[in-house]
């Protein structure tokens, strides 16, 4: 199902509630009753189209009209991202690694998987620095009618774009494989989960940049190159 502005956000997260990670990412709070997606982007000041072509890529993995997204509302969607996945997520997921696995200096299973998880969340957090001191600025100054030029496109950023799979699919299976049978059970599983369920985030956040944010600073690069060529 395409959701559209006069239904209800309530009910949308109802039936998808991995929508909860978007709405505190364009800046929406609960508590919002029986509001239409209409009347609550109005409110929070929150590009309409946008958000919804958001949820319904996330939810049908098809991209609509992307001549129409708010780039303004986008980078700030995605700079709330970064920040919850360097302040708020891995904090937490580091926090409850060392309390469910028996960590001291003579246990090196312990010692290898918060390696693995610390040498992870540096490369992502390299990952998501160069995005928000390099690729937010030069949108900035697109969105300012600034001329691109060679010396840097979008296409670069695409090239740039790793998914950082490998490390976090080695501390997965070392956890799955490795982890002493006397731990507890039920916390070290829930953990896990986490950690399966912050990845599938992860990928969802970097498929909304492959496939609206970048097509979308594609057309207006186009845009602008071809006023400046009108121009000359």
């Amino acid at each position: 199902m395409v959701y559209n502005e006069q239904c209800k956000l309530g009910d949308i997260i109802c039936e998808h509630y991995q929508m909860l990670h978007l709405l505190s990412r364009f800046g929406i709070s609960l508590g919002f009753g029986d509001k239409t997606v209409k009347a609550i982007c109005s409110e929070n000041n929150v590009d309409c189209y946008t958000f919804l072509a958001t949820v319904n890529y996330v939810i049908t993995g098809e991209s609509t009209d992307l001549n129409n997204i708010d780039l303004h509302s986008m980078m700030a969607f995605l700079q709330n991202a970064h920040t919850y996945y360097i302040d708020y997520c891995f904090p937490k997921l580091r926090r409850r690694l060392i309390n469910v696995i028996d960590f001291n200096d003579d246990n090196k299973l312990a010692l290898l998987i918060i390696s693995l998880f610390d040498e992870y969340v540096k490369g992502l957090r390299n990952h998501l620095s160069y995005e928000d001191k390099t690729v937010f600025p030069y949108v900035h100054d697109l969105l300012n009618n600034k001329v691109p030029n060679t010396t840097y496109q979008i296409s670069s950023f695409s090239r740039h774009h790793d998914q950082l799979d490998q490390r976090l699919m080695e501390l997965k299976n070392v956890i799955i494989k490795y982890t002493p049978s006397n731990n507890n059970t039920n916390e070290i599983n829930a953990t896990l989960f986490d950690i399966f369920t912050c990845e599938a985030d992860l990928k969802s956040h970097c498929l909304i940049e492959d496939n609206i944010f970048i097509p979308a600073i594609r057309a207006l690069e186009m845009k602008l190159l071809q006023q400046d060529r009108t121009n000359e």
